[in-house]
């Protein structure tokens, strides 16, 4: 579908949004803390499950936003980027309307490039860490297009008691890469996801669901000058593991990834105190496969397969201190066991290769006063783990991370002037623990040339900042317009890894600049 299309039709959805807000409530609040929040819960407590729409209690919001922003330095995995630009429109929207309907939908397109890709042909990575993507030595230069189409549609079977509710979400990254081997690398996803939401009683609810998933990711591989004796930085390779890959690999190739899982929630509805807690249990299968076959190579149509399960649990409390006032508390949970299988094309078996272990909490407490300048606190903490391991070279990796951060938000109003926001965030990153055993692997051109420098990324103990300046400006009773300045800073402070490849050093720094246009109604 060209831009011209996907574009006519965020605005037609845009200008649907418009009108039923008319025949609702076109009221709005002027706060930027209170528009962020009721945002953010949406997200939180909300999307999991497309029912739980039914027992939404802020009130609706639609909004247009259209930002640009920066990012360029050294701190950085060297198979991510050295720098990017990127534009961006978003525009999301919920719609309550009678009969007992409400609707959330939203749509996002970013164009951009990035610069100085090293060691990957492929760009994004799996988001279930599977192993296979594209190497090549050279590095390159990319642009991109992402699309996002998301709509809920959630209705009242019965009043105050059973809601039902299905979410439709289709996204795609399209990715071009420039300069000597070319990609150009499709990906599609479309994911559907239908639950039930019952109240109990007043004070209780549970929620049921499912989520069905497939991605679809294309690459189309091709050399600018067609060499026929490339050197070392020019030869292509598939990564089927920690140090294990797949030389003269095949440059047409499909994968294809399904997921299936069960989603269940829960809510306890006090009044003064109200605890929500959701999960998810999903499997994933991802095959990739050869799409052209030749009797004289020794790859045949398999080319590999990864499984894992994955578990996600979210705790969220929220407890009323006042009517300006109130504290909500959030733990996040996310676990990933995977195994990756390269196909043996002479012995017809898949063989078990690779094996992957992620474990991520996340916890946040956030003091809410809506009366005061000081409008937002906030302490936060991540604990993150991941293991690795290589069967073919025995080659292993664990490493432990914990990032510690806090941060404000001020607001003043000048009435007719308009409303100024300020908010400030800061973080420290340390390595708790780190172990890496090459063992056959140490002369690997993927352990030298990829592993020893992305890990001395990994382990890096740092510090970040972030900031964000809002100027908000009343568009007569029923729409506001938010002008924002934002940037963020990180620098390494220890690097803790022994990096005999040199890549990460301390003092590398990356940064971030931006600015955002939002129209709100």
């Amino acid at each position: 579908m060209k831009l011209s299309k996907y574009i006519s039709l965020a605005l037609f959805t845009l200008a649907l949004a418009t009108s039923a807000r008319g025949q609702v409530d076109s009221s709005i609040n002027y706060s930027y803390n209170h528009r962020e929040f009721v945002k953010q819960e949406y997200q939180t407590l909300y999307s999991f499950a497309p029912s739980m729409l039914g027992l939404w209690d802020q009130k609706d919001f639609s909004y247009i936003s259209l930002n640009y922003h920066h990012k360029d330095g050294n701190f950085r995995d060297l198979q991510s980027y050295k720098e990017r630009g990127a534009t961006e429109i978003v525009t999301e929207s919920i719609l309550s309307l009678d009969g007992g309907w409400r609707f959330y939908g939203k749509f996002g397109y970013i164009n951009g490039n990035s610069k100085d890709v090293k060691m990957n042909l492929s760009y994004n990575r799996n988001k279930n860490l599977s192993p296979y993507y594209y190497i090549i030595g050279a590095p390159g230069d990319w642009s991109f297009q992402n699309y996002l189409f998301e709509g809920t549609a959630s209705k009242e079977l019965k009043k105050d008691r059973l809601f039902a509710g299905v979410n439709i979400k289709y996204y795609s990254f399209l990715t071009f890469r420039t300069v000597d081997y070319r990609n150009e690398q499709y990906n599609l996803n479309i994911e559907v996801t239908p639950s039930v939401t019952y109240k109990i009683n007043k004070n209780n609810s549970l929620t049921f669901g499912a989520l069905f998933s497939r991605e679809k990711l294309e690459p189309e591989i091709y050399s600018k000058y067609q060499q026929s004796n490339a050197g070392d930085d020019y030869q292509v390779y598939i990564n089927t593991g920690l140090g294990s890959f797949i030389k003269n690999a095949p440059q047409t190739t499909t994968t294809i990834n399904k997921e299936y899982g069960v989603i269940l929630g829960y809510r306890l509805d006090g009044g003064v105190n109200r605890v929500d807690v959701s999960a998810l249990f999903s499997l994933n299968n991802e095959n990739m496969e050869n799409k052209m076959t030749s009797s004289i190579s020794e790859l045949g149509k398999e080319l590999g397969k990864y499984e894992n399960i994955n578990f996600e649990s979210n705790i969220n409390y929220r407890r009323l201190l006042s009517n300006n006032r109130f504290v909500v508390a959030n733990l996040g949970i996310n676990y990933i066991m995977g195994d990756g299988s390269p196909y043996n094309n002479v012995s017809k078996v898949y063989t078990k290769n690779y094996t992957v272990d992620k474990f991520v909490a996340n916890s946040r407490v956030d003091f809410y006063n809506s009366s005061s300048i000081l409008s937002n606190l906030f302490v936060s903490a991540l604990f993150d783990n991941q293991k690795e391991l290589d069967m073919h070279y025995g080659q292993q990796i664990d490493f432990t991370n914990l990032k510690l951060g806090g941060g404000f938000m001020l607001n003043r109003d000048f009435g007719r002037v308009g409303a100024f926001t300020f908010s400030a965030d800061g973080w420290y990153s340390t390595n708790l623990d780190f172990f890496h055993d090459p063992v056959a692997a140490s002369q690997n051109f993927i352990t030298q040339k990829i592993l020893y420098s992305k890990l001395s990324f990994l382990s890096a103990d740092y510090m970040e900042t972030n900031a964000k300046f809002v100027f908000t400006r009343a568009l007569g009773v029923n729409y506001c317009v938010d002008i924002a300045l934002y940037g963020g800073y990180a620098q390494a402070l220890t690097i803790n890894y022994p990096d005999p490849y040199k890549f990460v050093s301390k003092g590398d720094n990356f940064k971030s600049l931006g600015v955002s246009v939002t129209f709100n109604f």
